[in-house]
């Protein structure tokens, strides 16, 4: 099991655009920012957001969701956003993160912690 700790670019709303709802999406651009360090393996980088090399935008996050949930990732989430995020102000949590994630190759887990 590894554990994401250390530098990462945070991301914060950029505009107004998104305020309200574009929380979860800053939250996976900071986790990508750490993911894609040289420091990670050529394969992990290499397999995120399909190579690309850096930290999409939203719109890209929410294509790539879509694409995750298309492959079979997250069935339920997706059913109970409707099969669609792109042009949409839907909020994303744990769950499409990790969608997005594994569909990438990357081992993602979730952690519930109760209390």
């Amino acid at each position: 099991m590894a554990y994401v700790s250390g530098p990462a670019r945070h991301h914060a709303a950029q505009c107004l655009e998104d305020a309200g709802w574009g929380c979860g999406y800053r939250n996976l651009q900071t986790l990508a920012s750490h993911l894609l360090l040289p420091q990670h393996p050529p394969w992990l980088r290499a397999g995120l957001f399909g190579g690309a090399g850096g930290v999409p935008a939203v719109a890209a996050l929410q294509r790539g969701i879509e694409r995750a949930w298309a492959a079979g990732f997250d069935v339920e989430g997706a059913a109970q956003m409707g099969g669609r995020l792109r042009g949409t102000r839907l909020w994303i949590g744990a769950t499409e993160i990790a969608a997005l994630l594994r569909h990438s190759g990357v081992p993602a887990d979730i952690v519930d912690f109760l209390g």
